[in-house]
Order: C-alpha cells, then sequence, then structure tokens
C-alpha cells in the first residue's frame, strides 16, 4: 500500500508482492562444476566466488555466465547499503555519491568487466536476448530477480530443474531489495465506476487470487498476492520452485528498499540518473563519475522542486 500512497491518499489496489530478492538457480550446472549451491546466508563476495567456478569459456567467449542480476546496478548499490536519494518519498538530494553506493557499483562493475562472470550490456544485446532469457536458456548459471520473471516463461525454469533462495547480502550483511508490483486503479474520469470498483474488490481478494492460481499452466505459476489472506493462502499451494519460495518472498518484504518517487524525480531520473549510471555500467565513464551524476541531479531536482512549490 505504501508504494502506491502519495501524501496519505491511496492512488491503486495492489496486486502482486514482488520483492526483487529471489535468486534463481540451476542445481546441474552447480553439480557439474562441484560448486555448493546458494544458501540464505550468502553475501556478493560468496556469489562472486561460486560464479567464477560455474563460468564457462571457449577462447576469450563466456559461453555460460555464473551469476546475474536483472535489476542490474541498483540491486548492488542497495545491497552494499547504498542509497539513490536522501528521502525515497520527498526527495532532495541525490545520494549516489555515497561511498557505499559507490562500492556497490563498483562491485557490480567488476563482476562485468574484471572478472567476467556477469554479462555486460554489450554481451547482452550481442546475444539478441534478454538477460532473463539467457537464464532459461541455460547461458547463466544463476540469477538475482523478482518471482514474477519465472511466473512468465515457468516452462524453462521447470525445464532446468530450477531452486530459488533469498537474494545474497552485501558484505557487512546488509540484506536490501528493490521492488516491482502492479496496482489495479479508477481513473477519476471513469464512466463504469459501479463495473469497475466490484472487479477489484473481487480481482485483488482471495476469489480471484484462487481463480488465478486455478486457471495457471503451471501450478503456482502466478503472482503472489499482495492482499495478506491471498498470500497465506497461495504459500500453501504446490509451487513448481519449491517448498521454501514463500517464506523467501514474505523475509524479501522487510527488506524492500523503494526507489525514490515525487513529483520531480522522474524527470532528473531519466535526464541524469539513468544516462549516466548507463556509462558507469557500460564502463565509459568511471565509479568515481557518480559523484558528477548526484550533483548534476541534486542541483536539478532542488531547482525543480523550487519551482513547483
Amino acid at each position: 500500500m505504501q508504494r502506491f500512497t502519495i501524501q496519505g491518499t491511496p492512488y491503486g489496489v495492489p496486486n502482486d508482492n514482488s520483492p526483487l530478492g529471489c535468486l534463481y538457480y540451476s542445481p546441474p550446472i552447480f553439480q557439474q562444476a562441484g560448486a555448493t549451491t546458494p544458501t540464505e546466508t550468502w553475501t556478493w563476495n560468496d556469489a562472486q566466488q561460486t560464479a567464477a567456478k560455474l563460468t564457462k569459456r571457449n577462447g576469450d567467449k563466456v559461453t555460460l555466465y555464473g551469476v546475474d542480476s536483472i535489476q542490474g546496478i541498483g540491486a548492488f548499490i542497495y545491497a552494499f547499503g547504498g542509497t539513490y536519494a536522501d528521502d525515497v518519498t520527498n526527495p532532495t538530494k541525490c545520494t549516489l555519491d555515497d561511498p557505499k553506493s559507490m562500492e556497490g557499483a563498483q562491485f557490480y562493475v567488476d563482476l562485468m568487466y574484471k572478472d567476467k562472470v556477469t554479462p555486460s550490456p554489450t554481451d547482452v544485446s550481442a546475444s539478441g536476448a534478454t538477460n532473463a532469457d539467457l537464464y532459461t536458456a541455460g547461458k547463466i548459471a544463476m540469477t538475482l530477480g523478482q518471482f514474477g520473471a519465472a511466473v512468465l516463461t515457468p516452462d524453462p525454469y521447470v525445464s532446468r530443474g530450477t531452486k530459488v533462495v533469498l537474494g545474497p547480502t552485501g558484505p557487512t550483511g546488509t540484506r536490501k531489495y528493490g521492488t516491482g508490483g502492479t496496482a489495479y486503479c479508477i481513473t477519476a474520469s471513469s464512466k463504469v465506476k459501479d463495473v469497475a470498483w466490484p472487479f477489484i474488490t473481487v480481482w485483488m481478494g482471495l476469489t480471484g487470487h484462487q481463480a488465478q492460481y486455478e486457471a495457471a499452466k503451471v501450478p503456482g505459476a502466478t503472482f503472489p498476492p499482495a492482499h495478506i489472506p491471498s498470500f497465506d493462502w497461495y504459500a500453501k499451494q504446490p509451487n513448481f520452485l519449491g517448498a521454501n519460495f514463500a517464506a523467501d518472498i514474505r523475509t524479501a518484504d522487510q527488506y524492500v528498499t523503494f526507489d525514490p518517487g515525487g513529483a520531480n524525480w522522474a524527470e532528473v531520473n531519466t535526464k541524469v540518473i539513468a544516462p549516466g549510471l548507463d556509462l558507469v555500467v557500460r564502463q565509459k565513464q568511471p565509479v568515481s563519475s557518480m559523484k558528477d551524476i548526484a550533483s548534476q541531479a541534486t542541483a536539478m531536482l532542488q531547482q525543480l522542486n523550487k519551482s513547483t512549490t
């Protein structure tokens, strides 16, 4: 509810619960490499060391990457204790220059270009696929993302014998995850509010989530409900990724951190932050350039905030 509430007013009824804290992995790959499978006590250092054992190369070409994150650099900024802004609800300052934010970014960049156990954006583009597709195609051994990734294409996850555990922490035990999720809303101009509201109340409740579960072609291949009674029911049902997934999602909920919002953040992110971080991820600019990104983003944000006050 917090994610879809602005200044005390809720603007949508949440449908699904999607913390980006699920570490998917393919056990056969670990068995072949003689590597220990992930546990919920793993740090990203543990993941990096295991990824080095799992990664396979044919000359200079990587044929199997050890680890990846669908969320990209954000997963590491958060895991290392960093942030994007001083306040996610009403941001006034960009905090990507925080040493923890930069440490997480450097770790991610090193996974791609120093350790070469994670595909870079260029690697992904050259493959003609997405990061999620590379995992389902057997090109990545383990990947961090949300449960919804498996819901959309359950068959390849099943065929790979996929298991899931809670994602790694930062090096000092910090556990923070970004989040996805959707909500259903009714516009003020709707001409069918008398139909829309009953639909939402049923679809977002236990009856609706039970219907979604029963309609899934693979047991449990539906989005985990945000509605708590529905989630409690859902967690007890058979699921194609094993019995621990519900506990992992519920635990991840405790460590969710939202990306910043607010009236002006989107513009600042689009014009300054996202393109700046893209250059860092593509190794066109050093991680230290995050200081400049933060400075420029803060200046723009404060100017926009001033003009809209």
